[in-house]
């Protein structure tokens, strides 16, 4: 009887780990892909201000000045975010190079999930 009992209460504390293990699991792999879905939004939008400063008269004639304005993508992003990610062309300068620091911000589903990238785009006058 008492050799039962201890098997059961093994069995027991093996069952309720699994279980923990698994839920673990899960929600690693849900933060994961959250992870995932913010970093493919930061891409998209950094291919955007890359577009938008090599087809715009205005951003390209920065000399100097920093342009610190921040800009909503308009391309549209993975439908499970839960904010609109956003760019920022942080400076550009040099008299005869011309460089543009660009930083995008992107949230996953969840707001806690926050992908920044940074690019350096360089373009020679």
């Amino acid at each position: 009887m008492i050799t039962a009992l201890i098997f059961l209460v093994m069995l027991t504390i093996i069952g309720v780990t699994a279980a923990r293990m698994s839920s673990l699991e899960e929600r690693m792999a849900g933060n994961m892909r959250d992870r995932d879905v913010a970093l493919r939004a930061a891409e998209m939008c950094l291919r955007e201000a890359e577009r938008a400063i090599m087809n715009s008269t205005t951003i390209a004639a920065c000399n100097g000045v920093a342009l610190n304005v921040v800009v909503n993508c308009t391309s549209p992003a993975p439908p499970v975010v839960s904010a609109v990610p956003s760019y920022r062309i942080v400076n550009c300068s040099s008299p005869s190079i011309t460089y543009y620091t660009i930083r995008v911000d992107a949230q996953g589903a969840k707001p806690g999930t926050t992908v920044t990238l940074e690019e350096t785009l360089v373009s020679l006058d």
